[in-house]
This record gives C-alpha cells, structure tokens and sequence, in this order.
C-alpha cells in the first residue's frame, strides 16, 4: 500500500501542468524567436517533443509495470491480483499524459503557424515561400479534429493564392517549387514529382472536407499535369521537368498580348487575356506569367476559357521542350500513388486509381530484387540502390 501511495504521487495534476507549461515556454522563448525567419517549420520542433513524449510514456508505463510486478506480485502471490490492477490502471494514466501533451504540441505547433501567417496572401513567413502542403494538410486535420477554425481557414487561405499565383500553371496544369515573391506571382518554373503528389494530397484533403468544387477541379488538372507529362509508358512516374529552355528560365511558359491576339484572333485573346491578367506590359521581364491574382472569384471560370486554353498548350508544346529529368524513383512514386488513390476515391475517377495500380506493379516489376528488396531508382531500364 505503501509503493503504491508512492507511485501514484509522481505525477500529480499540478506538476503536469508546471511541466506543459514549462514545455510550451522553452519553445516560445527559445526556438521561435531565433529560427521563425529561416524557414523552420513549427513540427520540425513539435514532432521530436512528441517522439520524447512518446518515449517517456512507454518507459514509464514498462518501468511501472514491471516494478508493481516485482513488488506486488513475485513478493506476495496472494496480492497478484491487485498487482495487476494497479499496473494496468498507471499504464492507463500514462497514456492519458501522452495524449494530453501529444495534443498541447499540436495546439503550439497550430499557434506557431499563426504567428508567422501571411494574412494578405497566405504563406508562411517571407519570400521565397515553398508550399509545404504536408503542413497544410496537418492544419486541416487539425482544425477538423478540434473546431479550431482559424487552423483551416489559414490553410485554405494558402491553398486558393497558390493556385491563382504563376506557382500553377494555368495552361498545362501542376505546380512548380517554390514563388520567389510574397504574392506567388514569380514561381521558380521546375516542376517537381513529389511536389505535385503532396499538393494533390493536400487539395484532396481540403475538397474532401470543405467540398469546394473548385479543389477539386485543382487535383484534377495537377493529376492530369502528371498523367500527361511525367509517366513512362510502362507505368512509373518520372522525377521533374527543369526551369530553363533555350537557356532561359522561364521561357517556355510566358506569353506576350501580341502572341495571343495573334494565335486567338481580337476577340478570344481579349477574353482570355482579361481572365489570366495578360497586359502590354507584361509582369515577367516584359512577358506575361497567367494568374489569377486579384480575380473577385475564380470558381467560375466563363465556359470559353477552357477551349482557349487548351489551344494555347497546344501552341506552347511546338516550343522547345523542356529536359525532363526521367529517373523514377521509389520513394517519389510512392508518394504518386497515395495521391492518385486517394484522389481517385474522393473524386469518384477510375483512371487515377487505374494509374496507382500501374504504377505500384511497375515499381513491383521494375524494382524489386526476387528476395523482395525494393530499390531506390530506375532509369532506361536500369534499376539500382537498395531504398532502405
């Protein structure tokens, strides 16, 4: 009786919250104030606390259970019983404790996101800004799984100016790295693999809770982008596509009024120049990157755009393609695939869940050993590295 008073007094309600507290203040003090404005993410710091949290409660919860069992039960048969029941009921607390922390690091990292909030154009923190959709999909999930609200409004928010910013391409579809300015205007123009399954990861998710038709329409077109331009023939998905042709940045993606009212004729080119925000002046080094920026809305996009855009890929492909970077990588594809099969089952498509099965039996095929090991890359029929 004695042990067991003992056990159960260190860890009162008190010095839990004294320990939380403590917790939350070395983070505010310390981390943010020195790393907020270096592209640290808030779970690059709450992901380790949680696994130290996790670790914590595991070992105690062992190290209680097995010293009950040595105290209670080996000492005295007859008490074995009430060993057992006591040991159960302090694992039971320790998991109670993790969770409790497990939830207050989420609550900070949702609060350190807050803080660095771009609240004109969405974002986190200043130019260059990068997507980091697996933080956006973390504050959709938070903001469902707690009510808080301004979690997922700060995600959506981000989620609708990277798709009216040149970060999408409004021609061919799928997003590049990174925008080099605040507003995501200027993006840098290579499209990356992962990058567009994350994104597409993260639009499934918002569709899937706010049902906006529009994400929707965004995995769509960014799926498409990769079914079209990325995938080999034999099912896998390359790396990227570069930035550069005819050794500019850029090049290949840009369009002055004049080539448009020349391609379309007088009337579409106005139409379409008006939606896209195509000027004389142009906002790219006299040329005009597509975006929607300042646009009232952009969920009703007039029936013609569509037909002209679709005339301006084809006009845009007769230009110098640009290098594709066609390794296929394990690790990459797999990341394809969750977003294909996810989309495909949010979005009610077959043909993107027909790819996730493609997909999956290339790399099956393609890149697994007989003793089963997967390896890391493919290239022209080439497969190499263990992926472990």
């Amino acid at each position: 009786e004695r042990i067991r008073r003992i056990l159960m007094r260190l860890a009162p309600p008190v010095m839990l919250a004294r320990v939380i507290q403590a917790l939350y203040n070395i983070v505010d003090s310390f981390f943010v104030g020195r790393f907020s404005d270096t592209g640290l993410t808030a779970l690059s710091i709450v992901y380790p606390l949680q696994l130290l949290m996790i670790a914590l409660a595991v070992g105690t919860g062992v190290g209680i259970n097995t010293a009950m069992a040595y105290f209670l039960g080996t000492r005295d048969r007859k008490r074995s019983d009430e060993a057992a029941g006591i040991s159960t009921a302090l694992s039971l607390v320790m998991w109670a404790v993790f969770a409790l922390l497990a939830a207050v690091l989420a609550g900070m990292a949702a609060g350190l996101y807050a803080r660095s909030f771009d609240t004109r154009w969405g974002g986190f923190g200043h130019a260059p800004k990068f997507p980091t959709p697996h933080n956006l999909i973390f504050l959709l999930r938070y903001a469902r799984r707690t009510g808080e609200a301004q979690a997922g409004a700060m995600a959506e928010q981000t989620l609708e100016s990277m798709y009216r910013g040149g970060l999408f391409d409004h021609v061919g579809g799928g997003f590049a790295r990174y925008s080099t300015d605040e507003m995501w205007l200027v993006p840098h123009f290579e499209k990356m693999l992962y990058d567009n399954a994350l994104l597409a990861l993260a639009y499934t998710e918002a569709y899937q809770q706010a049902r906006r038709p529009l994400y929707g329409e965004i995995v769509r077109r960014t799926l498409d982008y990769v079914l079209r331009e990325l995938r080999d023939f034999q099912g896998g998905f390359y790396c990227g596509q570069d930035a550069d042709s005819e050794g500019e940045e850029g090049k290949y993606y840009v369009f002055t009024a004049g080539e448009l009212r020349d391609l379309l004729g007088p009337e579409d080119a106005e139409a379409f120049c008006g939606w896209y925000g195509v000027t004389e002046t142009g906002n790219f080094a006299g040329k005009n990157i597509l975006n929607l920026i300042g646009r009232e809305q952009v969920q009703r996009e007039p029936v013609r755009i569509r037909p002209l855009r679709e005339r301006v890929y084809a006009y845009r492909l007769e230009r110098t393609c640009l290098h594709r970077d066609d390794k296929v990588l394990a690790a990459w594809n797999g990341l394809m695939i969750a977003a294909l099969a996810r989309a495909g089952l949010a979005l009610d498509e077959p043909r993107y869940r027909d790819a996730a099965v493609g997909a999956a039996a290339f790399l099956k095929r393609s890149l697994t050993e007989e003793n089963g090991r997967l390896l890391a890359r493919w290239r022209a029929g080439q497969a190499a590295h263990p992926a472990g």
